[in-house]
């Protein structure tokens, strides 16, 4: 296990330099051949281990075989010889001689084949004693020497009884051997395999290193681009693809951050030609207003207030471009506030009380209480600019519902008017950055095109929707659907047409 600690570090160090692939293929490519050849290298020793046991055992089991058959063969023919020398030595004729011989011939071939075999000295020695013995007992056969001949077939019948033992003691010894070559062949075989098979994980685990490593780097630097933190350089190693990736991911940090400085430059110069102009707007309405140049009736003082408060949002929203800067134009910083929907509408057409007085809508409204968690300001931009957009298309004398209710886990608001409507092509144009509508208002200022484009963003900030129809018979319907945080009231109204609403119960005051 050191070895492999060893191993896995000096790979680790030098990082494979005798490979230097030069891509993640050529990486991968390696590393499956490197660790598929370990795997093979082990799984041929294990093959080569089990064949040489194999050969053993049948070469064991062989000679086992062929010694005990001629121990047999020995005991068989010692018996059978020793009634042919008997028969021949009391009728004496040839044919049993002849007989005797042939059992001699295969008697002393049994003997010569476990001479052969050399299966041990004892062995040998007892095969050269039993053919010495034969010998006696042929030459006595021959002689006519009957004493001499029972004894020599009782020593020959006793050394083939030892000799059997013998073959069956080492067949007994060989078949334990075997067995003990086995198990410590596969203790053996199973030590290489674990060497080898953690030789091939830890090789793994170097290429899995080498591979992940740089696709962490290359992570951490999107990551780092899209906190905006463009200071630091992106350095990227390990093979070259991925090198060349993290040179185009520093110049794009290069590119990013040029385009930063511009846009703040950018933002700088026109908040301040914004604010110039507007301060001095400002301050000519705020002379209006104090009666520098005469007495104003009641009608010019509401028109200079609605100036003044127009110039009052318009100093917000650039005071809101820069704060959207300096957070990096997120589009909701924070969902800590918890904003009663009916009242944030109720003044939404507070702001909108002139223009509706003036063209004598009559505005309706269906809603319920309730509350949802989300950037305040952004929720008053989304539902001015759909109401707005609504006043604006409205006839002279028409009418505007907004109705609000629970819709399952969502807050689903309408916003109907008596306009135009919207054609079909066009209900999700409407939506995308300056579009300009062909259904155009007949009104002193149009429209820029950002109004309900900036709508959809903020109500996708806030996990919500917007969606745009035609209303029954006619105008345009808006869906603005946002999640609910707690159960709705219902509360109904509607606003006289005389442009002075009461709105006591959709107070400022959230």
């Amino acid at each position: 296990m050191r070895y492999l600690q060893c191993l896995s570090r000096y790979f680790l160090m030098t990082e494979l330099s005798f490979i230097k692939p030069r891509t993640i293929l050529q990486l991968l490519i390696t590393g499956f051949a490197l660790v598929s050849g370990i795997l093979l290298i082990a799984l041929t020793i294990a093959i080569n281990q089990l064949d040489q046991i194999s050969r053993q055992s049948q070469a064991a089991v062989s000679r086992s075989l062929t010694a005990m058959a001629a121990s047999r063969v020995l005991l068989q023919q010692s018996g059978a010889m020793e009634r042919n020398a008997r028969q021949y030595a009391i009728v004496g004729e040839k044919e049993i001689l002849g007989i005797y011989e042939e059992r001699r011939r295969a008697f002393l071939a049994a003997t010569d084949s476990l001479e052969r075999l050399a299966l041990s000295p004892a062995l040998l020695s007892q095969a050269t004693i039993i053919r010495n013995l034969e010998a006696d007992a042929y030459t006595a056969i021959q002689s006519g020497d009957k004493i001499s001949l029972e004894t020599a077939f009782e020593q020959i019948l006793e050394a083939a009884t030892n000799l059997s033992t013998i073959v069956s003691n080492w067949s007994n010894m060989q078949i334990d051997t075997i067995a003990r070559e086995t198990s410590e062949s596969q203790r053996l075989i199973a030590m290489q395999l674990l060497f080898l098979i953690a030789a091939a994980i830890s090789l793994a685990s170097v290429f899995v290193l080498l591979i992940t490593r740089p696709l962490k780097q290359v992570a951490t630097a999107i990551e780092q681009l899209g906190s905006g933190s463009y200071s630091t350089d992106i350095s990227i190693g390990g093979p070259k693809d991925l090198v060349a990736i993290g040179q185009q991911l520093d110049w794009l940090r290069e590119r990013l951050s040029h385009l930063d400085q511009q846009r703040t430059l950018f933002l700088r110069h026109v908040s301040h030609e914004l604010k110039s102009p507007l301060a001095a707007i400002q301050e000519s309405a705020a002379l209006l207003e104090d009666g520098v140049v005469g007495e104003l009736s009641t009608p010019q003082k509401e028109l200079i207030n609605i100036q003044v408060k127009s110039l009052q949002k318009l100093h917000n929203l650039i005071d809101e471009l820069l704060r959207q800067h300096q957070r990096q134009y997120a589009v909701v910083s924070e969902f800590s506030q918890d904003i009663r929907l009916d009242k944030l509408i109720g003044r939404v057409l507070a702001d909108h009380d002139y223009a509706i007085g003036t063209s004598a809508i009559d505005v309706s409204l269906n809603l319920e209480e309730c509350c949802i968690s989300g950037n305040r300001e952004q929720l008053r931009v989304l539902l001015d600019n759909v109401i707005a957009n609504a006043i604006r298309f409205s006839p002279e004398g028409g009418s505007l519902a907004i109705e609000m209710f629970q819709e399952e886990n969502l807050f689903v608001i309408l916003v109907k008017d008596e306009g135009p409507g919207i054609p079909d092509s066009e209900q999700e144009k409407i939506f995308e950055a300056f579009y300009q509508s062909r259904q155009q208002t007949t009104g002193v200022f149009k429209g820029s095109g950002l109004g309900l484009a900036i709508a959809r963003e903020y109500a996708a900030a806030h996990n919500g929707a917007i969606k745009a129809s035609n209303s029954d018979p006619r105008g345009a319907c808006f869906r603005i659907t946002l999640p609910a945080i707690g159960p709705g009231i219902t509360v109904s109204g509607a606003l006289p047409k005389t442009g002075k609403m009461n709105l006591v119960d959709y107070s400022p005051d959230l």
